[in-house]
Order: structure tokens, then C-alpha cells, then sequence
């Protein structure tokens, strides 16, 4: 872990917000920390000028989505829970497009939806 995800680590458990489950496997040069015009903190992180992954946080601290980029758009698995912290989807990305099963929950757990993508459409 270098000195800039040290230090960011510290700021976001100073704020109680949770980290990304592959944070140490991490490697980023440069990240931003704001809050959205709903007062809600966002973290960006970047690497070579180009975001890496981008991450929302409900008011408790929970993560409320978890987007990864490769190459500046949406890439692999992308993430969203409930305020509970319950999943509410995971959606897979190629190249900025749907691509892959695709799977949302109610807040009661239940399966909502389950498709299949491949480059963007419906199959």
C-alpha cells in the first residue's frame, strides 16, 4: 500500500465509510472525495489520469453503488446495495456496455430480475 491509499484509508474510517472489498489490490496515483449536491460523499480514484473506480455512500457510511472503469468507461463487475447494505444489483460491463448475466434483489432478498446481456443488447 503506498503513502496515498494509506492516507486515504485513514479519511475514509475517520468519516466511517466503507472501503471497497479489493482496496489493498488497488492501484491508484490519485483519488477525489466530495460530497454530490444530495450531501452524499463520493470517491473517485484514478490512475494515470484515468478513473479507475468510482464509489457513492449512503448517510451510515454504507457503499450505495461501486462502479469500476477500464480505459474510462464502465468495466467488470458493478455493484449497488440498499442503505441497509443488502445488494440491490450486480451488473457486468464490457467496454461501457451491458455485458453478461445481470441480477437485481428486492430489499427483502428476493431475486427481482436475472438477464443476459452481450455488448449492450438483450439476448
Amino acid at each position: 500500500m503506498n503513502e496515498i491509499s494509506s492516507k486515504l484509508k485513514l479519511i475514509l474510517w475517520g468519516k466511517n465509510l466503507e472501503l471497497p472489498e479489493d482496496y489493498d489490490n488497488l492501484k491508484f496515483d490519485r483519488y477525489k472525495l466530495k460530497n454530490n449536491e444530495y450531501n452524499k460523499y463520493e470517491l473517485y480514484l484514478y490512475k494515470n489520469n484515468e478513473i479507475i473506480k468510482k464509489i457513492w455512500y449512503w448517510d451510515n457510511g454504507n457503499k450505495g453503488y461501486e462502479w469500476n472503469y477500464k480505459n474510462g468507461k464502465e468495466n467488470g463487475k458493478q455493484y449497488g446495495w440498499y442503505e441497509s447494505g443488502k445488494l440491490w444489483h450486480e451488473l457486468n460491463f464490457k467496454n461501457g456496455k451491458k455485458d453478461g448475466k445481470q441480477y437485481g434483489w428486492l430489499s427483502n432478498g428476493k431475486l427481482n430480475y436475472e438477464d443476459n446481456y452481450k455488448n449492450g443488447i438483450e439476448i
